[in-house]
């Protein structure tokens, strides 16, 4: 696994489009979570999933497939910066396969692929001035 927690503001969300472009497939489950107050962000979640029963107090969790649109929709999404956060993604919590955005993408955690290995490597290396990155291996790799 791989732990990616961004360290500096400022640098856009091109490497975050570019990395969740290589999980993000059509027909695959995905999960948002969003704060109760992000309506705006609820109801564009709402248009590709629904809404989950949890016992979150203080979020909603939605649950649906990929789609084109919701891909196209998320990867031409091009982020904010505010005095609190910058906002790689419009949701604070997006999982996708093997690959789980959190902190508005500030935060990633991804299950190395060999196939995916190159290009992974690339978008690391293009963030490592401004990321914290850590690797981990399961205990059945040890």
């Amino acid at each position: 696994m791989i732990a990616i927690q961004i360290t500096e503001k400022g640098h856009g969300n091109q490497w975050w489009k570019d990395l969740l472009s290589l999980y993000m497939k059509e027909g695959e489950p995905f999960e948002i979570h969003c704060w109760k107050n992000e309506k705006e962000e609820i109801a564009s979640a709402l248009q590709y999933g629904t809404l989950e029963e949890t016992n979150w107090e203080y979020g909603e969790v939605i649950k649906g497939i990929l789609t084109v649109e919701f891909i196209h929709g998320i990867l031409e999404w091009n982020g904010t910066e505010d005095d609190v956060y910058e906002k790689l993604t419009p949701y604070f919590t997006l999982q996708v396969g093997k690959v789980c955005s959190e902190h508005y993408g500030t935060e990633i955690y991804l299950e190395q692929e060999p196939e995916k290995e190159e290009k992974i490597q690339r978008i690391l290396d293009g963030i490592s001035a401004y990321a914290s990155i850590s690797e981990y291996r399961k205990e059945q790799d040890r």
